[in-house]
Parts: structure tokens; C-alpha cells; sequence
């Protein structure tokens, strides 16, 4: 049994929206390696990138391992490049304040230099104008917690798994207006729908 957000779907929005902007060079600082939510974004990633016609780069993807330390490294690294991305996809809020302060330290501009964008929507995203993808933590707290009655209930119940939407919020940080309807490539007057991009693979 499982309940969780869909995260392949929420990179893919993700990066769709930096490419609708304009960039071309968009990095990603993800999650570990072995944890499936971090695969997730990842695939999200590239599948963003090969549905707006361009190649994913290795390069361009730095391990982060979900902490500020390694996702400072991980900015680090990816500015060293001799031709540094213009976006950069973290794979929670957290990292993408952490690599926005070491573009800073750079004298680099968020987003004038490097838009970037997050994962997870944090109470103090909003107050940082950090585009991210919006969780509802609050929903998979109150399933998990009806499929547990229900299994003490039942325990014969078969194994059921969850994925929950989530959506892009876009905020300053990657350089679009607050009030910007994220878009699919193509015509200027279709939104991003609910269930648009790749479908969840758990």
C-alpha cells in the first residue's frame, strides 16, 4: 500500500514551464539515487526535455541527496560547467533556496541569470517568490490514515496504491509574472491541465 504524490508528473511541469519560457539549458539537482521519488522527478525531467525537443545531458544533472550541503555542491558544480545552465529544477524547496544563495554568492541573478524552480511548496516558499510544485501532504496524511483503519478493520484488503496531482505555483524565482498561467508548448491560450505530461509509474 502505498499513498503519494505524483512526482514525475510535477517535474514535468516543471521543467515544461522553464522550457514555454525559453530556456534551453535547464539543470537538475536531484534527490538520491536508490529513492523512488528522486527516479521519479528524474524521469519527469528528461521526459519534459525530449517532449520540447531537447536532449537530456548528463551533465546537467547533479546529485543532491535532499540536503542543503549537497545541493550547494551540486550548484557548485553546475556553474563550474563552461556553459553554465540558465534554469535549474531542484527537487525540493529546501535545495532550491540553498542553490539560489550560492548564485548569489556567485554574482550571478535569480532569475535574471538562472531561473529557478522547486519541489513541495513549503509555508515559506511564498514569501521567497519560489516557483515550486505544490504537494498536498495534508491529503496523503488523511488517506494514510483512513487506508490504516480500514486495514485494521480488514486486513485481508488487497494492496492498493495512491497518486495524488500536485500542481505548478509560479512565483518570481523563475522569472515569468506572478500572475503567469503555465503553458505546454503551442498555442498561448492552453493551461497546463491537472493530468497533462507523462502518466505516474509507481
Amino acid at each position: 500500500n502505498y499513498i503519494t504524490s505524483d512526482y514525475k508528473q510535477g517535474a514535468w511541469q516543471a521543467v515544461s514551464h522553464l522550457i514555454r519560457l525559453g530556456h534551453s539549458r535547464i539543470a537538475h539537482i536531484s534527490g538520491h539515487h536508490d529513492a523512488t521519488s528522486a527516479v521519479l522527478r528524474l524521469e519527469g525531467y528528461r521526459q519534459a526535455l525530449l517532449d520540447g525537443g531537447l536532449d537530456p545531458d548528463d551533465a546537467l544533472v547533479a546529485g543532491g541527496h535532499l540536503s542543503e550541503e549537497s545541493a550547494a555542491g551540486g550548484m557548485r558544480q553546475l556553474l563550474g560547467l563552461e556553459e553554465r545552465p540558465t534554469a535549474v529544477f531542484c527537487a525540493n524547496d529546501f535545495m532550491a533556496v540553498t542553490a539560489m544563495e550560492v548564485i548569489r554568492d556567485h554574482g550571478l541573478r535569480v532569475p535574471a541569470d538562472i531561473a529557478v524552480v522547486g519541489f513541495g511548496n513549503w509555508y515559506w516558499s511564498d514569501a521567497i517568490g519560489l516557483t515550486t510544485v505544490e504537494e498536498n501532504p495534508l491529503e496523503i496524511g488523511q488517506r494514510a490514515a483512513l487506508r490504516l483503519f480500514e486495514l485494521l478493520e480488514n486486513p485481508d484488503l488487497p494492496a492498493e496504491g495512491v497518486v495524488l496531482p500536485v500542481r505548478l505555483v509560479v512565483r518570481a524565482s523563475c522569472g515569468a509574472n506572478p500572475g503567469f498561467v503555465p503553458l505546454v508548448s503551442g498555442a498561448d491560450t492552453q493551461p497546463v491541465p491537472a493530468d497533462a505530461g507523462p502518466a505516474a509509474e509507481h
